[in-house]
């Protein structure tokens, strides 16, 4: 987990990164790094297949919910020419503005989708 903005925005791999079978306890330990950091929300940037990497009981997100994160999915592709389009962009500001902060974006590596969210955040947040 990396701080984007000191308490308010930070960036992260998905737990577990780069397994494709991640155990509950993996999940569970990541969880609690973020949390003893202090974010309060997650906002997940991965597909439904790359959510099926989390096979253990109660999926991602119910972790996620059940440990007090507020947690939105907004599903994005990976490996795109432009990793968020329009539609994409749009979700993830107005879900952004409405969660409470700290808030951690991640996708699966935590780099392309990550930082074009990020990008994006830093940009807006400047304007406003």
């Amino acid at each position: 987990m990396n701080w984007v903005i000191e308490g308010t925005l930070a960036r992260s791999a998905r737990p577990g990164y780069p397994s494709r079978y991640v155990e509950k306890d993996v999940v569970l330990s990541s969880i609690e790094y973020w949390k003893s950091q202090g974010i309060r929300s997650v906002i997940c940037l991965m597909t439904g297949d790359e959510l099926l990497y989390y096979p253990e009981e109660g999926d991602l997100l119910d972790l996620y919910h059940e440990s007090d994160l507020f947690a939105r999915v907004i599903p994005v592709e990976n490996h795109k020419e432009h990793p968020l389009d329009a539609s994409e962009m749009h979700a993830l500001w107005t879900v952004y503005q409405a969660i409470e902060k700290p808030v951690l974006i991640h996708c699966s590596a935590g780099k392309d989708r990550t930082g074009a969210a990020v990008e994006l955040i830093m940009e807006r947040e400047t304007k406003t």
